[in-house]
């Protein structure tokens, strides 16, 4: 049985994903209206394709290039963000107390503990918002569908 810490580490990883999209989308179309460009649809329908894209393949990279790394062809290639961060502190490229730094990279692990078993004064909020999120996407899924079937049903039909 897959465990709930499991899921809510995809759920948010998946989140984290999103926002990555969201910004690159948002810096593309900066981009193009800085540049005189905000008219091209089709320039801007082409990034867009091309971002989907980009996130629909990444998690299948990701688990291509650990299917590799864990059959030894690509050993040398590991990347690993809190890696490169302590590597960073290391080599003094930040200052930071060594416990803080500790408890920054702890900090998912801890809150996806602690909501996965309800635990500590921040897990019923976050729980909270995640069930107001899930019931907002269903209930605007619901609205855009008696919309369009109300313009559907408005329209008329040729015999």
């Amino acid at each position: 049985m897959i465990s709930i810490s499991a899921i809510l580490d995809v759920f948010i990883t998946l989140n984290i994903l999103i926002l990555v999209a969201f910004s690159g989308w948002w810096i593309c179309r900066y981009l193009l209206r800085s540049f005189g460009l905000q008219h091209a649809y089709r320039s801007h329908l082409k990034l867009l394709n091309a971002l989907f894209l980009a996130i629909l393949i990444s998690p299948a990279l990701i688990l291509m290039l650990n299917a590799l790394q864990t059959h030894g062809f690509t050993a040398h290639l590991k990347f690993n963000l809190s890696d490169q961060v302590v590597s960073h502190y290391l080599s003094g490229g930040f200052d930071m107390k060594a416990s803080d730094l500790e408890r920054l990279l702890a900090v998912r692990g801890a809150v996806t503990e602690n909501v996965a078993n309800a635990a500590g004064l921040g897990a019923p909020s976050i729980i909270a918002v995640f069930l107001l999120g899930g019931c907002d996407i269903c209930w605007e899924a619901n609205f855009f569908s008696i919309l369009s079937l109300q313009n559907s049903a408005s329209k008329p039909r040729l015999a």
